[in-house]
C-alpha cells in the first residue's frame, strides 16, 4: 500500500483516504486491503476524505488492532487490523 497506517506523508498532495496501490507481501496485502478502497473509520471514527483526521487518528493506535471501515464498490466493509504494521524483506515492523 502506498499510504501506509503508520507513516503516511503529511502532505496537501493527498487529497482523500483511497487506497492507491497495494504491494505485494505488505500489510495492506495481508489484510486483503485493495486498491481503490476508501478508509471510512478507524477505531469507530470517521475520517472519510479526510487524511489529516486519518493520520491524527492512527497516530496514538500504533501497534495496536482496531476496527477499520473501508468502502468497496459500495458496500461497506469491517476489518479488525493492527495498526503501523508493515511487511518488508525484514519482516514485520511498527
Amino acid at each position: 500500500i502506498l499510504l501506509f497506517f503508520a507513516g503516511i506523508p503529511k502532505t496537501p498532495f493527498i487529497p482523500n483516504t483511497i487506497i492507491s496501490m497495494v504491494q505485494p507481501n505488505s500489510a495492506a496485502h495481508k489484510y486483503a486491503l485493495q486498491a481503490g478502497d476508501r478508509i471510512i473509520a478507524i477505531n469507530n471514527e470517521i475520517v472519510q476524505d479526510n487524511i489529516q483526521k486519518l493520520q491524527q487518528t492512527i497516530e496514538p493506535l500504533a501497534l495496536k488492532e482496531v476496527p477499520v471501515t473501508i468502502e468497496r464498490n459500495g458496500e461497506r466493509i469491517t476489518k479488525t487490523i493492527m495498526i503501523g504494521v508493515k511487511t518488508g524483506e525484514q519482516g514485520e515492523t511498527g
